[in-house]
C-alpha cells in the first residue's frame, strides 16, 4: 500500500491521491440518504417496529436491502471513480463517462450493479449485524435496549470494528468486481467466475490484495458516518 502511494504521488503528485474526490463528495449525499433511510425502514418492518438492540437476522436483511436500493446511485459513481483512479492523469468525469458508455450506451454506467450487490450486500449485511452487536456490547446499559445508552465514542468504536470485519470478509468479491468494472476481466464471466479465474491463475493471495488498504479506508469512514448519523437521528427524535 505504501509502495502504491509513493508511485501515485511520484507520477501524478498529491492531486493524484484525491482523483475522483469531488465526484464522490457530490454523489455520496443522496446515496447515503437512500442507504440509511432504507436500512431503518426495512429494519422496522423486519423487527415489527423501531426496536433497539441487536437482531442479527433483521439487521443483516435490512443492510442487504438498503444496499440494493442505494446501489442504484452508488454504482455509476463507483464506475466513474474507479475509471478516473486507474486512467491517465487529467481524466475528467466526462471522459470517464464516455469511456464507460462506449459501445453499450448509458447502461454502461451501471456496469457491475449486480456484481456490486454480490460484494456490498454481504458487506452491509455483515456490517450492520456486527455494528448492532458491537454497539450493544459496548453500551453502558447493556441488554436488549443497550443501543439507547450508546454514546458517540461507543458508536464510533462499533462502526470502525464492524467496518473492518466486513471489509476483510468481502475483499475477494471486491477484487473480482473491480476487475469487471475497469475492464480487466470479461463481464460475461460474472463475479464468481472472475474470482475463480484469479484464484486459478494468480493464487488466493491476489484475491486479498489491497485488503488492508480497503479495511483502512472503510473502517474510519464507517465510524465517522455512523456516529454522525446516530447523533443527528437522536436529535431529530428528541425534537
Amino acid at each position: 500500500m505504501v509502495g502504491e502511494l509513493r508511485a501515485v504521488h511520484a507520477a501524478d503528485g498529491l492531486a493524484g491521491l484525491y482523483r475522483g474526490y469531488t465526484l464522490c463528495l457530490v454523489g455520496s449525499t443522496p446515496a447515503s440518504a437512500l442507504y440509511f433511510g432504507s436500512y431503518h425502514a426495512i429494519r422496522r418492518v423486519l423487527v415489527g417496529g423501531d426496536v433497539h438492540g441487536s437482531h442479527p437476522m433483521a439487521d443483516s436483511g435490512a443492510g442487504a436491502g438498503a444496499e440494493a436500493v442505494a446501489s442504484l446511485v452508488w454504482t455509476p459513481l463507483d464506475v466513474l471513480k474507479q475509471r478516473m483512479q486507474v486512467g491517465p492523469a487529467g481524466m475528467g468525469v466526462a471522459d470517464a463517462a464516455r469511456g464507460a458508455c462506449e459501445g453499450v450506451g448509458i447502461i454502461g454506467l451501471w456496469r457491475g450493479y449486480f456484481a456490486g450487490l454480490c460484494v456490498w450486500a454481504p458487506f452491509s449485511a455483515a456490517y450492520f449485524a456486527s455494528y448492532e452487536a458491537f454497539r450493544e456490547a459496548l453500551s453502558a446499559n447493556g441488554g436488549r435496549d443497550g443501543s439507547e445508552g450508546a454514546n458517540a465514542a461507543q458508536s464510533a468504536s462499533a462502526g470502525a470494528a464492524a467496518g473492518g470485519v466486513a471489509a476483510i470478509a468481502t475483499q475477494p468479491l471486491d477484487c473480482a468486481k473491480t476487475r469487471i468494472q475497469v475492464g480487466l476481466s470479461e463481464r460475461s464471466l460474472g463475479i464468481f467466475g472472475v474470482a475463480r479465474q484469479v484464484w486459478a491463475e494468480e493464487g488466493v493471495a491476489s484475491l486479498f490484495r489491497g485488503g488492508l488498504a480497503r479495511a483502512l479506508w472503510l473502517a474510519p469512514g464507517c465510524a465517522v458516518t455512523i456516529t454522525v448519523f446516530e447523533a443527528v437521528t437522536a436529535e431529530l427524535r428528541r425534537r
